[in-house]
């Protein structure tokens, strides 16, 4: 009996050393949060103005790491076929989104940098618009998306802040007529407006 109590006492101390040096990512107390709102984005696609409106949202461990996710979509005509039977104009569908995490730096300060990548995938396709702007898509191809930001962030309130930064859109594996990811992917302007706990 006296064996057994010895073997546990020892296993139950051997488990405890184990578990004090055992590493971890984030030690201590760990904070959690969260935040969600809309994006614009401004960029060139396909030889005209793109604008992109969407949302982010996501989840904040320690006022600096975020893991959440993104998408965005085409608001405005882009022309593409100029006339198909009919006479009528094709124009450029795009949308995309995916995962995304980031890190802010010094988030507790009015303004700071915060840097984040998404990574994940979208579609394109050429739209046929009646005479009544009833869209029917003409034909559509799916692509690969990672796209890096930086981005600069005011705190308005505790709840809600105002970022204004940039991106670079690489897209790969798109097969659409007269389009290539060449033609999809460069530089964006994004402006956010998140609200959440920070």
């Amino acid at each position: 009996m006296k064996k057994i109590t010895t073997v546990c006492m020892i296993l139950v101390c051997a488990v405890y050393l184990y578990a004090e040096d055992e590493e971890t990512l984030f030690k201590g107390n760990v904070t959690h949060g969260g935040f969600g709102g809309p994006v614009v984005t401004f960029s060139e696609i396909y030889n005209n103005t793109g604008v992109m409106v969407g949302g982010r949202g996501g989840w904040i461990i320690n006022h600096m790491i975020t893991i959440g996710g993104a998408g965005y979509g085409l608001v405005n005509r882009i022309p593409t076929i100029q006339s198909v039977s009919g006479g009528d104009s094709l124009s450029l569908g795009l949308g995309y989104g995916g995962f995304q995490m980031g890190f802010i730096m010094n988030s507790w300060k009015i303004t700071h940098l915060s840097f984040f990548i998404l990574i994940g995938g979208g579609g394109a396709s050429h739209i046929l618009w009646d005479e009544e702007d009833f869209d029917m898509d003409y034909d559509g191809d799916a692509f690969f998306v990672l796209e890096p930001s930086i981005e600069a962030v005011l705190n308005v309130t505790k709840f809600f802040r105002i970022s204004a930064g940039a991106s670079y859109r690489y897209t790969s594996g798109l097969e659409l007529e007269q389009i290539t990811d060449s033609d999809i992917s460069g530089l964006a302007a994004k402006i956010t407006l998140k609200f959440g706990s920070f």
